[in-house]
């Protein structure tokens, strides 16, 4: 979901999904890549929105992407993850205004406790109390 908060065992979760898919030159549109996947500017707002009308207070980020600032500190990423899209840009400022006890993203297809506020989340299960 994109831009939406869900109250989960006392938790609010906040969900943004969607990022830029860095390989669609090699795959075929409305077959195996969708310009759908990645937000639009609705999306974007939406998002803000409801991150506004909660005093952007959350207990949980999952996205499917992250913030600028957290590419850089992600061991081994290809270089063609490392150029920032509008989406890490929104993140980032997310980042920066939202209160939050941890952010969950899995874009990038491993599991890393990037710091204290970070991870990246692929095959791990992981319990949030």
């Amino acid at each position: 979901m994109r831009g939406q908060l869900f109250t989960l065992s006392g938790n609010t979760i906040f969900t943004f999904g969607g990022a830029n898919s860095t390989d669609k030159e090699q795959r075929i549109e409305h077959i195996s890549w969708w310009k759908e996947e990645y937000p639009n500017y609705q999306e974007f707002q939406i998002g803000i929105d409801i991150l506004e009308k909660y005093n952007w207070k959350v207990d949980y980020i999952f996205t499917h992407t992250c913030p600028k600032s957290i590419l850089n500190n992600i061991p081994d990423l290809k270089e063609q993850y490392k150029n920032p899209t509008q989406i890490n840009d929104y993140f980032e400022m997310i980042s920066t205004k939202a209160e939050f006890k941890h952010w969950y993203f899995g874009h990038f297809h491993r599991d890393i406790k990037i710091d204290d506020r970070h991870s990246v989340i692929y095959k791990k299960i992981i319990q949030i109390n």
